[in-house]
């Protein structure tokens, strides 16, 4: 047999393409857009993927159809066949007015105007006339068929791009570095540059940054008056903080000041993204790409993060508040928990509902993949943590955390947040969970042992009836929420009085930040993916950023 060849040719347009990808996923629009040009490539691969735009041509979808398109590269036939259709489309709908603005208003149709006049008038009266004969317009083959024809056009012109391609084969390099002894196995940071293991950071550096955040350094207002923010996520990428507020409005803000990212255009021109009720929920997908959005309403959206456009929506995704909103980590799924008690996974391809799953007496009040992905795990107010199977569904396993320890009266509604915990090894080693309102976290195994409590150091701060709950504990000892810092050395917790309580991996207490959140109970907690920041909002309106 012949010796297996010992170079590899890669096409020089497709290492521009990587790049081109890596800077549209890191929000380079405008360097990607030059590259492009300069090179002569286009990377020509739909946002949300080419199944999925080819799916919505099929369904007729053209509200989504037209902004993807307007992101690739295609040649005027394909485009004029594109709004051909829709215009024939609305005309159909009897929507005349937008079929007359497309063929009038646009450029592609202008250009046909001018080089095919004969295609573009017997247009112009077909959207015109009193009757529509879909025969005469759409073919012998009808409207489907037409759309079929479009899908396999953009099926030859585009290209399915997995996210994160550069890092993935720099990744996978470094593997193979690693394998051959190039590169020490314990490395965990790499200089491209010098083509060898980081030098490590002095010391200083490291104990800031593995240094408890128990110091507020900005507050930002982030809702209008008589309102507040009900939840905030970072992007992994760790370029972007979303906001959630109780008026129905999503804003990004800057990482490090907490202001309004006003260089994002949609932003600057107050085209927000929004809901018509109160969002409770929102989550960035892996690749920081895309973001979603729970409210109160039931509803849930999928945005394209850098643009604001809306790229699905899901109306009645429950039929109770939307607490919790995640992504599968391939972006093709949305697994979300409701104020209805069920936890369902919606197809973001498909715009199909295609898990529910259902065991929680009570609302559920948040849902986690783990780091598998083989298994979901869910809580709520009855007080339970479920495990269920991510491929059949079923209902694997359910434990609680322990209950009374804390004084809490036997008549409070247990209610039930958890998180995935990563320890320093960058892994996700257990889970935490909370109960609202008691004086204790809980950090337990993924197979629902209990690893340790966490519990505040006795504070009995309160002077009045507004600083103690109804059963008489003080407001200040009383969890609301809680996360892990991004380097999992220590875990934090919110209380009910807007304080930040810094706790190490072993249980002891590091650090309080007092007055976090004056006069307001913390609605959510976000940490830094990279940075050592925690990101805080409250019923004060305000985005706390809290540091060493």
């Amino acid at each position: 047999p012949s010796a297996p060849p010992t170079t590899v040719e890669i096409d020089a347009q497709d290492v521009v393409r990587v790049v081109l990808q890596w800077a549209r996923e890191s929000g380079l629009d405008a360097t990607a857009a030059a590259l492009g040009r300069e090179a002569r490539v286009a990377l020509n691969a739909p946002p949300g993927g080419r199944a999925a735009l080819l799916a919505d041509v099929r369904r007729g979808r053209w509200d989504a159809v037209l902004p993807t398109v307007a992101t690739l590269e295609l040649p005027r036939s394909v485009l004029e066949s594109l709004y051909e259709l829709v215009a024939l489309e609305m005309a159909e709908s009897r929507e005349r007015d937008t079929a007359r603005a497309l063929l009038r208003q646009t450029e592609v149709m202008a250009a046909m105007a001018q080089s095919q006049p004969e295609r573009h008038e017997r247009l112009e009266r077909t959207v015109g006339a009193a009757y529509f004969d879909a025969r005469e317009a759409y073919g012998a083959g009808g409207r489907e068929a037409r759309r079929e024809t479009l899908a396999e056009a953009l099926k030859r012109e585009c290209v399915d791009a997995p996210p994160g391609r550069l890092l993935a084969l720099l990744g996978h390099a470094l593997k193979w570095q690693q394998s051959v002894g190039a590169l020490p196995a314990g490395a965990a940071r790499f200089d491209l540059f010098a083509g060898a293991a980081a030098a490590a950071t002095d010391t200083q550096e490291r104990a800031k940054r593995e240094a408890p955040c128990v110091r507020p350094a900005r507050r930002t207002r982030v809702a209008a008056k008589g309102q507040h923010a009900e939840c905030l996520a970072l992007s992994p990428d760790g370029a972007l903080l979303a906001v959630g507020s109780s008026d129905g409005f999503i804003e990004l803000r800057d990482v490090g000041t907490g202001k309004l990212r006003a260089d994002l255009q949609f932003q600057a021109e107050d085209a927000f993204m929004m809901h018509e009720d109160a969002v409770l929920a929102l989550a960035f997908s892996r690749d920081s790409e895309l973001l979603a959005t729970g409210s109160a309403d039931g509803a849930v959206r999928v945005w394209k993060a850098l643009t604001g456009a809306q790229l699905r929506r899901y109306d009645a995704a429950h039929a109770g508040g939307v607490n919790s909103v995640v992504f599968s980590r391939d972006n093709s799924h949305v697994l979300t928990a409701g104020g209805d008690g069920v936890v369902r996974v919606h197809g973001l391809r498909s715009g199909r509902l295609l898990k529910e799953l259902r065991g929680h007496d009570g609302a559920a009040s948040s849902a986690v993949y783990s780091e598998d992905h083989t298994r979901i795990y869910s809580a709520g107010r009855d007080g339970m943590v479920r495990v269920w199977d991510a491929k059949t569904g079923d209902n694997l396993l359910s434990f609680g955390p322990p209950k009374g320890t804390d004084g809490a009266s036997a008549a409070t509604t247990p209610d039930l947040t958890l998180a995935l915990h990563r320890g320093p090894a960058g892994s996700a080693d257990g889970l935490l969970v909370a109960m609202r309102g008691t004086a204790e976290l809980h950090l337990m195994s993924i197979d629902g042992e209990l690893v340790r409590t966490l519990r505040r150091e006795t504070r009995d701060i309160g002077k009045s009836d507004k600083e103690k709950d109804a059963t008489g504990r003080t407001v200040a000892n009383l969890f609301s929420a809680c996360c892990s810092s991004a380097a999992g050395e220590f875990i934090y917790g919110a209380t009910q009085s807007g304080a930040l309580v810094c706790f190490a991996r072993d249980g002891r207490e590091e650090g309080v930040a007092e007055g976090v959140h004056e006069g307001g109970d913390v609605l959510a907690l976000a940490t830094h993916p990279h940075a050592n920041r925690i990101y805080s909002c409250g019923t004060d309106a305000k985005l706390t950023i809290t540091e060493p």
